[in-house]
């Protein structure tokens, strides 16, 4: 005999229950069963497990506006109420602000621009703009009675504005009873407000206890028995701080920052701010640094706006780690960072920041930090060239700032410098940024020892970019008309010219470079590249024919089988017992 679905949950239920199995609350969650839901209310209840605990409040935030779960919820709520428990109601106060007040309906027929209205539980029919308020007569509807009462119905709107009245009505009595019970309780509930709790006009005049708890004695709302409303001709931008019970936020400065830094919805960020600003102005003064933490770190721009507004207050900045100033510059606000910086340099000696940090910074996309960065850079002595090895990749930095400040700079360091690597120059040359570029060909062209060396020009002939092929199409032009025919240097330039030029001559180029090779045995390692590059470039017939003429010379010269291997890895017939 089949076990009946309502008996099969409550089996269930007991078992997640007993095991501490956290998808007990998803299963609560899906029930509709208003009896079986009942029942659990003293397990919820009485269990003085942790588990217990978190299944309960977790409950709170997820359950209250669920089909057959009003029972269970009216049994909770009255619970918590009749013990006291201050962190519960405050879980309640949300959970119920968040019940929709207002119930969306159709323009009526003739109303002034066709605008949608809400209906009120108190039948009043209050239009979009939230200021002119008329009454209606509900017409009567005998099945809407009975539709509330059943088992799979969720709280009316005259319900839900009893519950958001009622949780309320508990938090203003604790406030003329035990102010610092009353702060805690609230602090305990304002950050569980999401941004999408308060989005709109509506949704946010619909939290009754969050806007009795921050505008309570504001003269922009009118608080009305059934509903809050915009006074006629004010708007919602007026709103400043106006707490119900403003002694118990006298004394809580540390507690409003706090707040400011972890409130998700900006409506309380916003709030606590201001009442900052207003009430606590003298405490905000000369704060240390690492009291304001929370605020530069959180992910809201306006709430570090602010914090960096006292940090540039704040007592101790000459002897903050560089690290962590490092990190505050790395915020993704272009007017945080602007402000950052600005503080940086006053407070930060450029000799405290290494190398590599100032490099990290200049690459950044945020234009006051990466200038900041670069002028750190330029502000160090002559480079090594160990260090213009760590300063080269911070020309590619995306803010044209930075490139503009040190790319002359360290062109010229480089052309001092006589040990410098080749690879440095051709890092430049093969930069993506087109100014970078410029100013590295005119390096490579000035300096004899980067315009002559046949690695750069090997190199040269790979890069995408037609300024730079340019570039060397006319340097191998001098050098061929220098240099001695048939010599090591002249034979790289006619044969890269050829390949670049598309000339028909490129197959007879690679057969006197195989016989230049296989005459001169020495010269082999060095040619290899330019083997590379011509054979790269050739049609297919033609690759046969030089990739045949390099074999030949694999064949006698085994000896540079390795080379060969490592400079030209497409070779893959080229392992050690091949030759």
């Amino acid at each position: 005999m089949a076990t009946p679905p309502t008996q099969s949950s409550s089996l269930l239920l007991d078992e997640h229950w007993n095991a501490a199995d956290p998808r007990f609350l998803e299963e609560l969650l899906a029930l509709s069963d208003s009896a079986l839901l009942l029942a659990m209310a003293d397990k919820l209840i009485k269990d003085p497990r942790p588990f217990a605990r978190s299944m309960l409040e977790r409950y709170v935030d997820e359950g209250c506006d669920r089909a057959g779960h009003r029972a269970l919820v009216k049994r909770l709520f009255k619970h918590a109420e009749r013990t006291a428990n201050d962190l519960m109601m405050a879980r309640f106060l949300v959970a119920f602000d968040r019940l929709p007040a207002w119930e969306l309906r159709a323009p009526r027929r003739g109303a002034p621009g066709g605008l949608p209205t809400w209906k009120t539980a108190r039948g009043v029919d209050v239009r979009a703009r939230m200021g002119d308020v008329r009454t209606f007569k509900r017409p009567h509807k005998p099945d809407v009675k009975y539709h509330y009462r059943t088992a799979n119905a969720r709280f009316s709107l005259a319900t839900r504005m009893h519950l958001k009245r009622r949780v309320w009505r508990y938090f203003r009595v604790l406030g003329f009873r035990d102010v610092a019970r009353y702060r805690a309780a609230l602090l305990h509930a304002l950050p569980r407000y999401q941004e999408a709790d308060v989005a709109r006009v509506d949704l946010l005049l619909g939290c009754w206890g969050l806007v009795h708890a921050l505008f309570g004695k504001s003269d922009v709302v009118d608080h009305k028995p059934a509903h809050l409303r915009v006074r006629q001709g004010r708007l919602l931008k007026d709103l400043t701080p106006a707490p119900l019970h403003p002694a118990a936020w006298q004394q809580a400065a540390t507690e409003l920052m706090t707040l400011a830094a972890s409130a998700h919805a900006r409506t309380v960020r916003v709030w606590a701010m201001d009442l900052l600003k207003r009430d606590h102005a003298a405490r905000l003064e000369g704060l240390d640094s690492s009291s304001l933490q929370a605020l530069l770190t959180s992910p809201h721009e306006e709430v570090v706006l602010f914090g960096v507004g006292l940090l540039a207050k704040a007592r101790g900045l000459d002897a903050a780690p560089v690290d962590w100033w490092i990190t505050l510059l790395k915020i993704p606000s272009l007017e945080v960072s602007g402000m950052v910086a600005g503080l940086v340099e006053k407070h930060v000696s450029p000799q405290r920041v290494t190398l590599p940090q100032c490099v990290e910074l200049a690459r950044l996309s945020l234009a006051p930090v990466a200038e900041l960065g670069a002028r750190w850079i330029k502000s160090k002595t002559r480079p090594t060239p160990a260090e213009l090895s760590v300063i080269v990749p911070a020309l590619d930095a995306p803010v044209l700032g930075v490139r503009t400040l040190l790319t002359p700079w360290v062109c010229a360091a480089l052309q001092k410098d006589e040990v410098t690597p080749l690879l440095l120059v051709r890092e430049l040359v093969d930069n993506r940024h087109e100014d970078v570029r410029t100013h590295a060909l005119q390096l490579m062209e000035q300096t004899p020892r980067f315009s002559a060396s046949t690695d750069l020009w090997a190199a040269m002939t790979e890069t995408p970019f037609s300024d730079v092929r340019t570039a060397l199409l006319r340097v191998l032009d001098d050098h061929a008309a220098q240099l001695t025919p048939g010599s090591l240097r002249h034979l790289w330039a006619t044969v890269l010219l050829d390949v670049n030029r598309g000339s028909r001559r490129k197959p007879l180029a690679i057969r006197q470079l195989v016989d230049r090779m296989a005459g001169h045995p020495a010269e082999a390692t060095s040619l290899f590249p330019l083997v590379r590059v011509a054979l790269r470039s050739l049609r297919a017939p033609e690759r046969r024919h030089a990739l045949a003429a390099v074999g030949q010379l694999l064949f006698r010269h085994p000896e540079h089988v390795g080379t060969a291997a490592a400079l030209i890895p497409e070779l893959k017939l080229l392992d050690g017992g091949a030759a």
